[in-house]
């Protein structure tokens, strides 16, 4: 059995685009957003696709796609995503979610009643009966209101904790937590502060912020996003023996500053631009 979570090492990284990867290379068979709202896009099939509730692991036809309780949705952008993704087949919302500010649940909206599931009993039985599933989660750490004091704060936590509290499923299920980091993480001044303190090493990389990271969501492993953008001709490669080796390097580095492996390096805006190091 297994259960991944993906979860942010600071804001913005692909976690859409990493969530559709692992869809495909593990044939995710359940797949979740935690809270949802905000917009992940994937360049799938040479064009951009967004959704804000839904998991990108919709790339994989045979992932069912799930909306769990902790969710507040718009019922009718909700409708209109399964709608435009045409996955009306494979979708099952939690009938405690909420709707829009009110006191309603999607178990109260008659437009949601083919859809109604109970979300933690799917993932218990699934992820116990020895299926692959994951949990995408929403902004990123640096924007958790528990560990940021940004003023873009998001209005709920945003670490793995979260994502399972979002979806009703405990902790005990979770196999694996991916932390997504930027490949180029600056330091972004007194926002990103930390109890650990500064690590002066390397100039472009937060290690600080990133070992933060590491502890408040219980990492196993790290998924480096943007290898391109620090190093152009790393562009598109899909195997650690292409890479150059500025770039191996990189990554052995990081490893070592956070004790972790990393599984996952994301080299192009593809979903197919992974290197895969598992």
């Amino acid at each position: 059995m297994s259960l991944t979570i993906i979860v942010g090492g600071q804001g913005g990284e692909p976690k859409g685009k990493i969530a559709a990867y692992l869809a495909l290379a593990d044939q995710i068979m359940l797949a979740a957003r935690a809270a949802g709202a905000t917009a992940h896009t994937i360049e799938w099939n040479g064009q951009p696709r967004t959704t804000n509730w839904l998991s990108c692991a919709f790339v994989q036809p045979d992932t069912r796609l799930l909306v769990g309780p902790g969710a507040t949705m718009n019922a009718g952008d909700l409708l209109d995503e399964i709608e435009r993704l045409g996955v009306a087949d494979r979708v099952g919302i939690d009938r405690f979610c909420r709707v829009g500010e009110g006191r309603k649940r999607a178990a109260d909206i008659a437009a949601l009643e083919p859809f109604l599931t109970d979300v933690p009993l799917e993932f218990n039985v699934a992820v116990r009966g020895g299926r692959s599933a994951l949990m995408e989660a929403d902004g990123g750490f640096s924007r958790s209101p528990l560990y940021s004091t940004a003023d873009n704060a998001a209005p709920r936590d945003t670490t793995a904790q979260q994502a399972c509290v979002d979806t009703g499923v405990g902790r005990t299920l979770v196999t694996d937590v991916y932390l997504v980091l930027t490949a180029l993480m600056p330091r972004a001044g007194d926002a990103t502060e930390t109890p650990i303190g500064r690590d002066p090493l390397p100039a472009d990389f937060d290690a600080a912020l990133a070992r933060a990271a590491v502890i408040a969501n219980g990492a196993t492993g790290i998924v480096l996003s943007n290898l391109e953008a620090r190093l152009s001709r790393a562009q598109g490669i899909q195997r650690r023996s292409h890479l150059p080796n500025e770039a191996r390097d990189f990554i052995d580095r990081v490893q070592t500053l956070l004790d972790l492996p990393v599984v996952l390096v994301s080299t192009g805006p593809s979903v197919e631009h992974i290197v895969d190091l598992r």
